[in-house]
């Protein structure tokens, strides 16, 4: 699961460093993880997650639905 958060919620989860991809193991399974691709565009992972880790999950998933729609707002209001 990709999820694009706020740059401030990036930073409350992984700190104010730049994302160095091979600290970190991508092939572990239920972990909250920076994107190995997108995390300089604040973008988070998470393979297969547990029902426990869901429950973390579903606030940023919030969030990231709040961040599509004003973009989409904002892209359409130009038009």
């Amino acid at each position: 699961m990709n999820i694009g958060v706020s740059r401030e919620t990036f930073k409350s989860l992984f700190g104010t460093e730049k994302i160095n991809v091979s600290d970190y193991d991508f092939t572990l399974l239920d972990a909250l993880l920076p994107h190995p691709d997108y995390s300089a565009q604040f973008f988070i992972c998470v393979l297969l997650p547990s029902d426990k880790t869901f429950e973390k999950v579903r606030p940023l998933l919030a969030e990231a639905h709040e961040i599509a729609v004003r973009k989409f707002n904002r892209r359409s209001k130009k038009n």
